[in-house]
């Protein structure tokens, strides 16, 4: 597509609007939201498409508070543009916050998920003030975003703007389907506004359920059947996992006998709950196999949960002889491997797959019998890895099966670390909490060591999963288990990756701990402190509670950081330790502090050293510039850019210096800015499209 593009301009023809949201929609599904930047700078036009694709892009690959705000400027310039936002765009963005809320919710992140319901919430009231009205969609989207953050006001708020009959009778304790009635009085009809769909009871139901309160579920589904909506695959799904998931498999198997007698077809969904409940049920395995049987029989296929799920059913020790267990094993592996796949009926297996198997076979292997061994290595070589690629818990597994075969070799701690570090990659955390528990239990009896424990507690921190990172952290000092300045700064540096508001304080806290430790500093970790100490002020700055609008008191009460601060810069410079990178962070920090005297006490010793680049002038000139006192410094520092080839401003350097201007009314300024010579791209050799509204 890009090749397309350039050859368009090459025979003179210029790709108009359509084409680069064509283009600008592919880097988005690509996640090259930077591309989609660079894509969207060089339209003239932009229209009402092109800021949706963004939004939806940006909205749905965010994963930190800076891509966040990336959004909301994409949301500013699209007002500014003078292009009314849409109902349709709402949805987008909101729809795209709302996938933000699921996954701050699985990682329980509570405080970001808390900051994005709020933004919902603010846009769901921009919609009503500018006059928008509300459609079945768009309640669907806030349901489904404040079910997710169990928002319990705000679910009751939307549940208000639906059109709900009043609920007179019902059985109430069942989702059998039976006649239920529901009146609505005409003071009901006068108030409707929105009209729910299936969906709409879908979220409530699977909400309701996941909170164990049954009561409320079974009202909207009584709700559901009154309106004459006909509940579906997920609607049923629910209630089969509910109870399924409780142990309770006769009454789930009671929702999967509505389904068939109603007509409603299945999916892989529910045959891999009944799948998975026959291996923790197996007591009641007797009634879940005839509808598994009847499922595949009435065409199901297997996927690739169903065979992860049947390989490691071969993992547990169950009351099975270890001949009857490896039978049933090579059973399975010809049902659901040679024979489907020979037919063309399921998916060839995926990396979790062949690590299952490896798992399962685990048992077999630790036997130390020749005749699993030699079958086990036939079968895991005739298998066709081609299309798999093996990752750390496939190298792991197969050395701890192939230490299994030879007598008196046990896995060590190199195995073990990289089995905690592979499941903590695949978010198994419980999994590596266990593997790391059982290293030092018979029949391995070894004592962890600070390797061990790294990946499981960055793991727990980047989940923001503070109090387990601190409480292993404190379990492997407590053990007298020594961290290196490694896994100190690797720490460090996954909490200020982490956007919380006091990631700064507690990087601080621990990168200070290592002192205390006896371990000296090197480079990286005292950079890493400088950055600390930089996101901790920016940090309070922005706490209203902390700054209180004084800020002519701000270098006295920053007097600490600033110490902090010029105290790494001399340690770095006198080891000789300072390098463009450890500038850059110091520069940075005294920018966010506003401490612009610094700022510049700094640029200046470092002028000579020539280990300043354009990120370090843009850097400079964005604190500056900022300022009255300090502009014409900033003017200064813009005039050494274009003088030197490396340095050449770019358009975020145009677009900082320009709004400057403008706020100064430096209109002459302004005006030398926009026809600046060197504000042009060198690909197209045009004027930079500046990022600036209007």
């Amino acid at each position: 597509m890009e090749t397309l593009v350039q050859e368009m301009s090459r025979k003179g023809l210029s790709p108009n609007t359509t084409s680069y949201n064509l283009l600008l929609a592919a880097k988005i599904k690509l996640q090259d939201l930077q591309g989609a930047e660079k894509i969207c700078l060089k339209m003239i036009t932009p229209n009402r498409t092109t800021y949706n694709i963004l939004l939806n892009g940006f909205l749905k690959g965010c994963r930190t508070l800076a891509d966040k705000h990336i959004a909301n400027v994409w949301m500013e310039r699209l007002i500014a543009s003078g292009i009314t936002p849409n109902m349709r765009t709402f949805k987008s963005v909101i729809d795209g916050l709302s996938e933000q809320v699921n996954y701050h919710a699985r990682m329980n992140e509570t405080e970001d998920m808390k900051a994005i319901v709020q933004s919902i919430s603010d846009l769901h009231k921009i919609t009503i003030q500018l006059g928008h009205k509300l459609d079945t969609e768009m309640v669907n989207t806030l349901l489904k975003c404040y079910t997710a953050a169990n928002d319990i006001d705000n679910i009751e708020k939307i549940m208000g703007m639906l059109a709900l009959p009043e609920k007179k009778t019902g059985c109430g304790n069942c989702g059998c389907g039976k006649n239920t009635t529901a009146v609505q009085t005409d003071d009901d009809i006068s108030q409707i506004k929105i009209s729910p769909d299936t969906y709409t009871f879908n979220i409530l139901i699977k909400y309701y359920l996941s909170n164990a309160n049954t009561d409320q579920a079974f009202q909207i589904y009584d709700t559901m059947v009154s309106m004459k909506l006909d509940p579906d695959t997920v609607t049923y799904g629910s209630f089969i996992l509910y109870y399924a998931s409780r142990g309770e498999i006769e009454e789930s198997l009671k929702y999967f006998d509505v389904m068939q007698r109603k007509g409603i077809p299945t999916n892989n969904y529910i045959y891999n709950i009944l799948l998975a409940s026959s291996i923790k049920y197996s007591e009641h395995a007797h009634l879940i196999t005839p509808h598994l049987n009847s499922m595949l029989a009435a065409g199901a296929t297997l996927d690739t949960v169903s065979q992860n799920t049947l390989l490691s059913k071969q993992a547990a020790h169950n009351r099975e002889s270890l001949d009857t267990s490896f039978e049933s094993f090579l059973d399975s592996l010809d049902q659901h491997f040679y024979t489907a796949n020979d037919n063309g009926m399921n998916p060839a297996p995926t990396t979790r797959t062949y690590n299952t198997l490896l798992q399962a076979s685990g048992r077999f292997y630790k036997a130390n019998c020749e005749k699993y061994n030699m079958t086990l290595d036939s079968i895991i070589k005739s298998l066709d890895t081609s299309n798999i690629r093996p990752d750390i818990i496939t190298f792991a597994l197969g050395v701890r099966n192939a230490s299994y075969q030879d007598a008196g070799i046990k896995p060590n701690t190199f195995i073990f670390s990289h089995l905690i570090y592979g499941y903590t990659l695949t978010g198994k955390l419980d999994k590596a909490q266990d593997i790391l528990k059982s290293m030092s239990l018979p029949p391995y009896n070894m004592i962890p060591n600070a390797i061990n424990y790294a990946p499981l507690i960055k793991a727990y921190v980047e989940s923001a999963e503070y109090q387990k990172a601190h409480s292993l952290f404190r379990e492997m000092l407590d053990k007298n288990i020594t961290a290196d300045l490694v896994i100190y700064t690797i720490l460090a540096e996954a909490f200020l990756k982490y956007p919380s508001r006091d990631r700064g304080k507690r990087a601080i806290e621990l990168l200070e701990s290592i002192e205390k430790a006896g371990i000296p500093m090197d480079a990286a970790s005292l950079t890493l402190l400088a950055n600390a100490y930089g996101i901790d002020a920016a940090s309070k700055m922005e706490s209203a509670e902390w700054y209180l609008g004084q800020e002519s008191d701000l270098p006295k009460r920053l007097e600490g950081h600033t110490a902090k601060l010029n105290s790494i810069y001399n340690e770095l410079k006198e080891r000789q330790w300072l390098d463009s990178h450890a500038v850059f962070v110091l520069l940075s920090a005294h920018v966010r502090m506003k401490n612009l005297g610094a700022a510049w006490t700094l640029w200046n010793d470092c002028l000579p050293q020539k280990l300043l680049h354009r990120p370090h002038y843009d850097t400079l000139i964005t604190g500056l510039s900022a300022d009255k006192t300090w502009y014409p410094l900033a003017k200064m520092t813009f005039k050494d850019m274009v003088r030197e080839e490396r340095l050449r401003p770019v358009a975020y350097t145009f677009d900082t210096m320009i709004w400057s201007a403008h706020a100064m009314d430096d209109c002459e300024t302004v005006e030398e800015l926009w026809y600046s010579p060197f504000r042009r791209d060198s690909q197209s050799d045009k004027p930079f499209v500046l990022l600036l509204p209007g």
